[in-house]
């Protein structure tokens, strides 16, 4: 293997990704944020020099703002985690619950809230909400550099659960007409969409598919020689979130 002979002078969004959330739980846990940053100037995925120690600089802008978002809105210690047992028809689903507080579910991410983070705290809430006690809180809030998500009570959890482990359980078998950022956005614009947005969900949707999620190894290989944009993923899509949407809200921090 030949050594590059070339040294970055910039960070790709997997390594920012990852340094930011590294630090940031760093910083939530209470703990001295400097062998954080020890450990990053020593993995060699940094520039070297001012560029590396301006990006170091830059993180640290971004994501202390966004630890004191989340802190003043903790009330109360961490509940201890929680084993999760869940019966769910032709399923069972086991893990563990983190993160909650007697205000409810808390998550951080220190990045942009995407369609990603989005159906991770979708599911995440939903196990809190099927498997929690009555009378506890069940809300979940998830901090990102952009935007706040605040998810209500969803009484139906465990049938919402089932129809995702079905999808889930069919795409091992077939694959699924689901594309996480292009079926986001057709169903936010076809459930949720903003007076500004006059453009059809759909060929909203198309732009985004053919920018990106096309070009994907995946989709070439599972859905090539015909167009998966129809509306067995129309279904899907809406299927998949519109659940979500009659329970979340978001909105961008106070200055």
């Amino acid at each position: 293997m030949l050594l590059s002979e070339t040294e970055p002078l910039s960070l790709d969004n997997r390594d920012r990704w990852q340094m930011q959330n590294s630090l940031a739980a760093r910083l939530i846990a209470g703990a001295d944020i400097t062998p954080g940053l020890r450990a990053i100037r020593t993995e060699g995925i940094l520039p070297f020099g001012y560029p590396g120690e301006k990006i170091l600089h830059e993180t640290q802008m971004k994501i202390d703002p966004l630890v004191q978002r989340m802190r003043e809105e903790i009330t109360g210690e961490a509940l201890p985690p929680e084993s999760v047992i869940l019966d769910l028809g032709r399923w069972n689903l086991s893990g563990t619950l983190n993160g909650r507080y007697p205000s409810g579910l808390i998550r951080l991410t220190a990045w942009r809230l995407n369609a990603g983070e989005r159906l991770r705290a979708w599911i995440d809430h939903l196990v809190m909400c099927a498997a929690v006690p009555a009378g506890a809180k069940l809300t979940s809030r998830l901090f990102t550099t952009d935007l706040t998500l605040d998810i209500g009570p969803v009484p139906d959890s465990r049938q919402i659960l089932e129809d995702l482990l079905a999808i889930y359980w069919a795409g091992l078998h077939t694959p699924v007409p689901f594309f996480l950022d292009t079926s986001f956005e057709f169903a936010r614009r076809t459930i949720r969409p903003s007076s500004r947005e006059t453009a059809n969900p759909l060929s909203n949707a198309r732009t985004l598919w053919l920018r990106y999620e096309c070009k994907e190894p995946h989709s070439v290989l599972c859905f090539r020689g015909r167009d998966p944009l129809d509306q067995d993923w129309e279904a899907i899509s809406i299927r998949i979130w519109k659940p979500f949407f009659l329970h979340a809200n978001e909105a961008k921090p106070a200055i």
